[in-house]
């Protein structure tokens, strides 16, 4: 595996990936991303297992939870990271390395600022 920090990113395919394709590609250097058909896939051992892999975050971009088409896919995104998060902290790891954002297809520019921000602070920018 490579030595470069990266963010790994999920995305429902129904709001984040849309608001994705309008940022630039340089600001998503250090993410991979992974779409799903709703954020409420995202699996507590795929989370915790891309912390022990080569990643040194997970980000996971949902619907807003009152327009996700899949009616519950939000609120099931949100229990996992929560309990993702949890378990972090108990065992004595920054549960900031696992972080949830409700956006929607037309919040590119909230996206970006979230990514900055993660990236500032898991020291991921450059310069």
């Amino acid at each position: 595996m490579s030595n470069q920090k990266k963010i790994l990113t999920f995305c429902c395919e129904n709001s984040a990936k849309l608001a994705l394709n309008a940022i630039p590609e340089k600001e998503l250097t250090g993410l991979e991303i992974v779409n799903l058909p709703c954020s409420g896939k995202i699996e507590i051992a795929t989370i915790l297992n891309s912390l022990v892999e080569d990643y040194v975050a997970v980000l996971v971009l949902a619907c807003p939870p009152d327009s996700c088409q899949y009616i519950r896919g939000s609120q099931r995104a949100r229990q996992r990271i929560e309990f993702v998060q949890q378990r972090l902290q108990e065992i004595g790891l920054p549960p900031e390395r696992v972080k949830l954002e409700f956006v929607s297809r037309v919040d590119t520019a909230k996206i970006a600022r979230i990514i900055k921000q993660l990236k500032q602070e898991i020291n991921l920018t450059e310069g």
